[in-house]
């Protein structure tokens, strides 16, 4: 950040009714004025050095990237309007510091709060709607991912018949060529059931939507391994028990006894449900 000159810019940029920080190309914080501390008893010292997305929320952070890469790209200021349980509703202003060859060097973002006379229940619909959004998306993305299970669990059925199916038709057939391939296919049938890659992928996508699932399930319950967080997620998921059946390919009573070990472990009272309790674990 280029340095002021005079004590007097100093004083200005920490006693302006405004919150003014400045970040470098990689986006870390180099500068934050005083007005942090009185309003959002934020130390600016202690912000110094750190990555921006310290300083936002995760989804208000998802929220600036873009006019931040605008800003990086064009060059040019930005404003935009910023809904956050951090900061309230904030108007937020972004200028380019360009050095003597007209180029980037870093961002000054500068940001003061709505007024306080705008009416406050204006504020609270704004906050709803935010709020009953993110919800929406959410189950959406939950919706997305119970379909993705379920299409796996009517593969796992599928091998399943087709197995069934082929051990008939080695019992009726007797030349060895056709036993051959048919011990070829139940191979192959075989290494896909118990390859982990749908799990993976199931997995990728479940922490994009329940990002501190499994961190907040194993610090409440250290003593729960991995079959135990996967059948855990599954849980989350609201899949029924046929369907987790076929997906772990088990049978479902051997679903019902895994949930009774899960159970155990976590020393869960005996009126406490199980799946009620995963289900409303915020995540």
């Amino acid at each position: 950040m280029k340095q002021a000159s005079t004590k007097e810019a100093d004083y200005l940029m920490n006693h302006m009714p405004i919150c003014i920080a400045y970040v470098d190309t990689e986006l870390t914080i180099q500068f934050a004025n005083n007005t942090y501390d009185k309003w959002f008893k934020m130390n600016p010292s202690q912000l110094i050095g750190k990555p921006l997305s310290d300083y936002f929320y995760k989804d208000n952070y998802a929220k600036i990237i873009p006019f931040i890469q605008e800003v990086l790209t064009t060059q040019k200021k930005v404003q935009f309007n910023l809904l956050s349980p951090k900061f309230g509703k904030s108007n937020i202003r972004l200028l380019p510091d360009l050095d003597v060859s007209n180029r980037i060097i870093g961002i000054y973002l500068l940001m003061d709060r709505a007024s306080e006379t705008e009416d406050p229940q204006s504020f609270i619909q704004v906050l709803t709607e935010e709020k009953d959004k993110i919800k929406s998306e959410l189950e959406d993305q939950n919706r997305e991912l119970e379909s993705q299970a379920i299409l796996i669990s009517s593969q796992q059925k599928a091998l399943v018949e087709i197995k069934h199916s082929l051990k008939l038709l080695d019992g009726e057939v007797d030349d060895s060529k056709s036993k051959k391939i048919i011990k070829k296919i139940m191979s192959d049938i075989q290494s896909v059931e118990h390859t982990n890659n749908q799990w993976k992928r199931i997995k990728l996508h479940f922490e994009k939507i329940h990002p501190s699932f499994f961190e907040t399930l194993s610090d409440f319950h250290p003593q729960l391994n991995q079959n135990d967080l996967k059948h855990c997620a599954f849980i989350k998921l609201k899949l029924s028990n046929k369907d987790l059946a076929l997906i772990l390919n088990i049978s479902p009573k051997s679903v019902q006894m895994a949930r009774y070990r899960i159970k155990k472990k976590m020393n869960l009272p005996q009126e406490k449900n199980l799946i009620r309790y995963i289900e409303s674990m915020q995540a």
